[in-house]
Parts: structure tokens; C-alpha cells; sequence
């Protein structure tokens, strides 16, 4: 329950002056005149405007008391953000790669990049992740399942639409092949991969490093051939080692370091295969479960990717640049300042606020005279004596303090930001037609844009920084209820958890804390409608509820128990209409009505609820070409009651078409 605030503006001026008034005859019995000429009078109005003037400004809530209420609860308003993208780099040809040194297919991070609008005016980026740039591209992309081969080189491309690259089923043993037009290792020793999933940002995917709580249930071993002339026997097949798997066996978008095989040679490499007229270098990536045994028939990846690119040289590239030894100015001048304070140095008086040349600032380094100053978010916690100065990113300003909160810099010292980062804001989000150049890079001719960059922002408003408090204090960081444990399985992270239920088990001792059992799917292409979570991914779910319960709480995460439920209805058809088409538009709505994942209102079936017959006479009357519904038996309906871990499957769909002399209406 909200406290309310007190009102400490509730006193107006003229209850002031009469309270005041109705004292004098006890405090100056001489003073008899209290009429408006009275000096006195007029002492008292004045000091009664004063005290109220003061319970009006203590009254008021500034947004310097704003931003301090954010702090306590751990928010700031966000400072500009940078507009992020990639690039597919241009190597050098690959006749020029052995002039090279290895270290200069190595793109580190802040490599600074030039962008070049259509009008001329320029844009600075550096590259934010480092990456191992590779002498060949991604020539041909294909995928082979056990219902045969998919080329999907044309799509790959393109960049702008998905694909199904193991498989819309990712089952055990789909296989995904990868041409290049160039040998991948001809530069290095390792070849680094780039794996755009569809929905993803690759810019945040190249640039995270973070190790990934989830492993899938099955895994993707890398492998080339060693005798291309048998290249369809898996045996001449070798595995090739991962150096590192950002993408978690392509469960996300992320970067892959392959090493280069021991017995990898130039002359055989390079062949025809998989119908493929050119000569191509080939690895290919197979799905296998992890272990001898571990899966009884085909097993399937949780959610077999939908790719949008795959590609070597694809760097992530953030709207920032840096400088160094960069005089600030001073904000205000004085002109009865000597003539060797110059607009770059400092006055000696309090609150003293220099300005960079450009902004917005990202972060930066101060000196004032050969002293570094130390930046800090706010002079709260400054003494007098330390050399703190505050940092405006949006405003690109720096400002130091009075003497109480942070000590005042020494007259005439110089104020010089010795390494400075700008960057941020909308000036960076640029198009397509935007051209690249990497002017410090000795293997690279330029760029193009694979995903352009966006994402720039101006700096957070006040106001927008509170809704954003306010929302966070509705989702619940502590499990208590079943809701709070529903709510924190939905947003666990490096899973998709589509759909969650919790619910309390009763036991027969009343001492013992009841266990809380926490029902999930996993998020499912449309064509898969029984979504069952393996044992990594509810491992994944228990782990992250652990920290957010109690050290007393018994939490047990489970997969949903799927019915199938049959349907069976007699109809009657509209006049003209034709039978066929009827009955598919009848499974059809029966399908997606019955759909765990996404039934009824398009949220998916809830939990513990049966199939009614009566919703199915609603449904089923509502169809185009249907005049009237006979009769509906439902199989298998009533058994999901009661329990908490059952969903709807749809089974058999089956229609029956009836004369219209043998209607009856609902089956009586």
C-alpha cells in the first residue's frame, strides 16, 4: 500500500499574518496600532511572504530528488546509446594473403571505421568485438535431412530472409554443408564463423562473451572430408576441434572458432560435391546426441533455427570514436580574470563547468593541472578535500565542486580530457546506402552493411526513467506465489520458454514445506505443436528459480503431460457448398483451437481446463459453410481436469456430413 504525502505547503499567507497579529497583544501589549501604515505591520507581511515562500519549496519535489529516489532503487537514466551494426569486411585477394602477417587478419576492437553518407558527410564507428578476418567467404550454404537436400545459398545471400538450416525438424543427423570459394585457412590457423538466427541482433550476438547455461539436447559436430571422391560415406568424414562456440551449437546467434584439421590439405580439399559444379572448400556441421546411447529413435533439437545469415568476416561495429589530449572550455568567462587564465583553465570558484568541443561522451579521463581528477556519478558522497568531478554525457560537459562536496580546483590549472570517447545518440543510425572504410586495416579493402546500424538514442528522460522504475516493481525478483514462479521460469535467461504453469503439490505432513512444481514449454515453430522441454533446458529453469527462492523452497521443474484429444462432429452443409473444402476448414479450426501453444484466445490451452462440447458447437458454427451442427463428441476431454501438468494435442479430426432431412440439432 502506497504511504501518502504529506502537505507541507498548507499554510497561506493571510493565515500567517493573522496568526501573527492575534499575538501581539500577549508579546507587545504597547503595540497598539495595527492598522496597514504601521511599520511594524509591514515587518510582519514581509516575514509571513518569507515563511511561506519557504513551505512552497519544501513542499516541492525536484528532479534533483528525483534522480536521488531512482539512485536508492538502482536506476539512472540512461545516458545516450550507441547505434550498433555489422559489416561483411572485404578481404584482399587471396593471392596476397601470404604477404601478410598473421596479425593482420586479426580486426581488433576500437579499429576505428569511417562511414560516408550519400551527402559526404562522415560518421565515425569502431569495430566492438575483435574478430579473425579469413581470406574466403561462404560460397554455397545446404542442408541435408532425411527427406533430402534444401540449397539455400540464395537466401543466405540475401540476408533479409530466414531459413531453415538444419531442418524445420532438427533432427538427429540433419547435416548442414558450407562452401567456400577460397581455402578458409589459408591466412590462419582457425577459421571463425559468423550465425545470424532469425529474431536476433547480430551485433549483440558478435559482441557477447558470456558462457551459456543451457545445453542442447543434441549437439553439432564439425567435421571435413578427407577423400572427396567418396564424400556421401560418413567415414572419410573427420571431426574438426571448436576452439570456441559462442552460439551454444547454434542455439543462438553468436560466432564459432574452428581450428584448422591436422590433416587438412589444400590439394584434395577443394572438390565437387553435393551436386555442386565448382570447385569448393567443404565442412559441414552434423547433429549428434552427446554420448553413446543417450537417444532411443531420431531426438530433435528444443528449437531447430530459422537462419538469417551465415558468413565469414561479419564485424560488429558501435557508433564511437576516441581522442586524446582534448582541452575543455570553460562553460563562463570573467573579465576581470587575469590575462593568463585562459577559456581552458580554471577560476577558482565553486561549481566551475568546462564543455568538450563535440558530444555526447561516452567516458573520459580528467586532468586539471598534472592532477587526474576522478569522475563520479554525483557529489553525495565527496568531502571537501576530494578532487571528484561530475560527468554530463548528454551534455558533454564536466563540472566540479564547492568546496563542501568535492574541492575546488586551483586557479589558472589547465583542464584537458588526456583520453576521451565520444559517441551515442541518433546521428548514428544510418542506412543502407552509407559507405565503408577501414583505414587502419591492412587486410581490408572496405565493408558492407549486413545489419544497419540502429539502435542510437538520445539520453533517457526523467520522466521516462520512472515508468521504468515502476514497471520493474511490478515483476517479481522473489518467488512467493505461484504466480511469481510462473513469471520468473517465463523470463529465465539463454532459454525460450514459451509457456509456464505453477502450482503448490498438498502432502499428507502438515510439517513439511509443500513442494512447488513449475510446468514448462519451450517456445516451438508453429509446425511443432507438442513442445517438450529436455532435461538441460528444465535444468536451465531450476537453476535460475533457485535464485530467486528461498533456501527452505523444494522446487521441481517438469515437462507437460500432452492428451490427445479426438473430435468427432456431424454436420450439415450451406447450399452450393463444397464438401471438401468444408471438412478442411473444419480440421483446420479444430487444430488451432485444441493448440497447446497458442488455442483458444491465442495464448495457448490453460492448464487443468477441460474441452467442453459446448465450445465446440460455438466454434464449429461459426465456420463458413456450415448450416448447422448435429452433433460433437469430444475423446479424451474431460481426463485433462485436475490436472495441472496436462494439455490438449489435437488427435483425429473427424467430420461427418449429413442430409439436411436427417438434422436434429445437437444431437437430440
Amino acid at each position: 500500500m502506497a504511504l501518502d504525502a504529506p502537505d507541507l505547503d498548507d499554510v497561506t499567507f493571510e493565515e500567517l499574518r493573522e496568526d501573527a497579529l492575534k499575538r501581539l497583544p500577549v508579546l507587545a501589549p504597547a503595540w497598539t496600532d495595527h492598522n496597514e501604515h504601521d511599520p511594524g505591520i509591514t515587518i510582519i507581511e514581509l516575514l509571513a511572504w518569507l515563511v511561506e515562500t519557504y513551505g512552497y519549496q519544501l513542499d516541492q519535489v525536484t528532479d534533483e530528488h528525483r534522480r536521488k529516489y531512482l539512485d536508492l532503487v538502482g536506476i539512472r537514466p540512461r545516458p545516450p546509446q550507441r547505434a550498433t551494426g555489422v559489416l561483411e569486411v572485404a578481404v584482399t585477394a587471396a593471392v596476397d594473403a601470404s604477404e601478410l602477417e598473421d596479425t593482420s587478419w586479426l580486426l581488433s576492437p576500437k579499429t576505428p571505421v569511417a562511414a560516408t553518407r550519400p551527402d559526404g558527410s562522415r560518421v565515425s564507428f569502431e569495430v566492438s568485438a575483435g574478430t579473425r578476418l579469413a581470406p574466403a567467404s561462404v560460397d554455397r550454404v545446404i542442408t541435408e535431412t532425411d527427406r533430402g537436400r534444401t540449397d539455400h545459398t540464395a537466401d543466405n545471400d540475401r540476408g533479409d530472409r530466414h531459413f531453415p538450416g538444419l531442418g524445420r525438424d532438427g533432427r538427429e543427423g540433419n547435416v548442414l554443408y558450407l562452401g567456400f570459394d577460397r581455402d578458409p585457412f589459408a591466412a590462419s590457423d582457425r577459421l571463425t564463423l559468423a550465425f545470424h538466427r532469425e529474431g536476433d541482433s547480430l551485433a549483440a550476438a558478435l559482441e557477447r562473451d558470456d558462457e551459456m547455461a543451457f545445453e542442447p539436447s543434441l549437439q553439432l559436430q564439425w567435421e571435413h572430408c578427407t577423400r572427396p571422391d567418396a564424400w556421401h560415406d560418413d567415414d572419410v568424414w573427420k571431426p574438426i576441434e571448436i576452439e570456441r562456440d559462442g552460439t551454444t551449437h547454434l542455439y543462438r546467434s553468436g560466432q564459432l572458432t574452428l581450428a584448422v584439421p591436422t590433416d587438412w590439405q589444400d590439394e584434395h580439399e577443394a572438390a565437387r560435391i553435393l551436386g555442386v559444379d565448382i570447385d569448393r572448400y567443404w565442412i559441414r556441421g552434423r547433429l549428434v546426441a552427446e554420448g553413446d546411447g543417450r537417444s532411443s529413435g531420431p531426438t530433435r533439437l528444443e528449437h531447430p533455427p530459422l537462419f538469417e545469415r551465415i558468413g565469414t568476416n561479419l564485424v560488429p561495429v558501435k557508433h564511437e570514436w576516441q581522442a586524446t589530449d582534448v582541452p575543455l572550455e570553460r562553460r563562463t568567462d570573467d573579465e576581470a580574470l587575469p590575462a593568463d587564465v585562459g577559456p581552458h583553465h580554471t577560476t577558482g570558484e565553486a561549481n566551475q563547468q568546462f564543455v568538450f568541443p563535440v558530444g555526447p561522451v561516452v567516458a573520459a579521463h580528467v586532468t586539471v593541472g598534472d592532477t587526474r581528477w576522478e569522475v563520479v556519478d554525483d557529489f553525495s558522497a565527496s568531502s571537501p578535500d576530494d578532487p571528484h568531478c561530475v560527468l554530463d554525457r548528454s551534455a558533454a560537459t564536466v563540472t566540479f565542486g564547492d568546496g563542501r562536496r568535492g574541492t575546488i580546483p586551483p586557479v589558472g590549472a589547465e583542464v584537458i580530457a588526456d583520453c576521451v570517447t565520444y559517441g551515442g545518440g541518433k546521428a548514428g543510425n544510418l542506412d543502407g546506402e552509407a559507405t565503408w572504410q577501414f583505414p587502419a586495416a591492412d587486410a581490408v579493402r572496405g565493408g558492407r552493411v549486413v545489419e544497419s546500424p540502429s539502435g542510437g538514442e538520445e539520453a533517457e528522460p526523467l520522466a521516462d526513467a520512472i515508468a521504468r522504475a515502476r514497471d520493474r516493481t511490478d515483476r517479481p525478483t522473489r518467488a512467493v506465489t505461484p504466480a511469481d514462479f510462473r513469471e520468473l521460469a517465463l523470463h529465465t535467461p539463454a532459454v525460450d520458454v514459451q509457456r509456464a504453469h505453477a502450482f503448490v503439490e498438498t502432502t499428507g505432513d502438515s510439517c513439511a514445506v509443500p513442494p512447488v512444481t513449475v510446468v514448462v514449454v519451450p517456445e516451438a515453430p508453429p509446425h511443432r505443436r507438442r513442445s517438450i522441454p529436455t532435461e538441460g533446458f528444465r535444468a536451465a529453469v531450476a537453476a535460475h528459480l533457485r535464485e530467486h527462492t528461498l533456501i527452505t523452497d523444494r522446487v521441481r521443474v517438469e515437462a507437460p503431460r500432452y492428451v490427445e484429444v479426438s473430435v468427432t462432429t456431424a454436420i450439415t452443409l450451406e447450399d452450393g457448398r463444397s464438401s471438401d473444402r468444408v471438412e478442411e476448414t473444419i480440421r483446420e479450426a479444430v487444430v488451432a483451437f485444441l493448440d497447446p501453444l497458442a488455442g483458444t484466445t491465442g495464448a495457448g490451452w490453460p492448464f487443468e481446463r477441460p474441452v467442453h462440447r459446448s465450445e465446440l458447437f460455438a466454434l464449429l458454427e461459426g465456420l463458413d459453410g456450415v448450416e448447422d451442427v448435429i452433433d460433437v463428441s469430444v475423446g479424451n476431454g474431460a481426463v485433462l481436469a485436475g490436472d495441472p501438468t496436462a494439455l490438449p494435442f489435437p488427435g483425429s479430426v473427424t467430420v461427418r456430413i449429413e442430409d439436411q432431412g436427417q438434422r436434429c440439432g445437437r444431437g437430440f
